[in-house]
């Protein structure tokens, strides 16, 4: 899955601030979602208005995501993930921290992101900690179950930015397997997206002040 750019074809997985704009040539054409080998494509554009999101700035409110997973159509649901939020799928206490980087993937590709993460480092990790490379080995196994969907399972989606979505299988319909819920910023959040200055005593990672 990327972008693809028909000014000059660059394509790429990732989200870049300033919505459409391609990160290889600078220029503003059309860019496409493009979807496994091009057969099921839909424009970047029409996925961001029918989500009511602008990956270029922050909407007013943030936004809670919550998609329940049984069926391989719903593994390879389009996922957009801006670059503050955070992922969680409760029924194997597996929580992933924002990025530093804004993404288009799937569900079942956050899941293959972090299997292809653990077991690079466990494979080190078996020579310095053999234990702990046996519980990294267990929880990878909970994973590939994940992708079995022989059992439901949630992925919650938080993001402070309000810029996060997740694709429904029925445009234009209430998905029946998504619940979508717009919050109000905490102080703290708002420092997190260089909104304000952080509360005392809060350290955060420095990032630029964005738009609103």
């Amino acid at each position: 899955m990327a972008f693809e750019c028909d000014h000059c074809g660059y394509r790429s997985s990732d989200v870049q601030p300033g919505g459409n704009l391609c990160t290889k040539c600078s220029q503003s054409p059309k860019i496409h979602v493009v979807v496994g080998n091009g057969t099921c494509s839909l424009t970047a554009t029409s996925l961001l208005r029918s989500c009511r999101i602008s990956l270029g700035q922050i909407a007013q409110l943030g936004v809670e995501i919550l998609c329940k997973v049984s069926t391989e159509s719903d593994l390879q649901r389009s996922v957009l993930l801006s670059d503050s939020a955070v992922i969680k799928i409760p029924s194997v206490e597996l929580e992933i921290p924002s990025s530093k980087r804004g993404r288009l993937t799937t569900v079942e590709g956050i899941i293959n992101e972090v299997m292809d993460n653990l077991s690079e480092t466990n494979e080190e990790l078996r020579k310095a900690d053999p234990e702990g490379a046996t519980r990294v080995a267990a929880f990878l196994a909970k994973l590939a179950m994940l992708k079995s969907c022989t059992e439901e399972f949630d992925v919650e989606i938080r993001d402070p930015s309000g810029n996060s979505a997740i694709e429904g299988l029925e445009p234009g319909k209430q998905d029946p397997k998504i619940r979508r819920k717009e919050f109000k910023r905490s102080a703290v959040d708002n420092a997190a997206l260089g909104l304000q200055q952080p509360p005392d005593g809060m350290i955060i990672a420095c990032r630029s002040p964005r738009r609103v």
